[in-house]
């Protein structure tokens, strides 16, 4: 009979109002997914822009070493050309 009077009588030490029930916590469990699902996605777009801009910087650097590295080519050869006409025309 006393565990019966001390399971009505007894209430929790921060009262009825402190007992946490199933529905709070579905509750606190959607309200948490929801803020992470928000999270997720905002670090999703950052890390879409970011991969974004790295493809720009790295199609703008390929640019740049193309227009470099070609005409740096041509010139070599042209060079190249130029001096072995030169000992050409010296042993002929």
């Amino acid at each position: 009979m006393e565990e019966a009077a001390y399971l009505i009588e007894g209430r929790p030490t921060g009262g009825w109002d402190a007992l946490v029930t199933k529905d709070y916590l579905d509750m606190r469990f959607a309200v948490s997914k929801e803020h992470l699902d928000l999270r997720l996605e905002a670090l999703e777009e950052r890390t879409r822009a970011e991969l974004n801009q790295v493809r720009i910087e790295f199609r703008d650097q390929t640019t740049r070493l193309i227009k470099w590295f070609v005409p740096t080519v041509f010139a070599g050869m042209s060079v190249s050309s130029a001096l072995i006409a030169g000992v050409l025309a010296v042993l002929a």
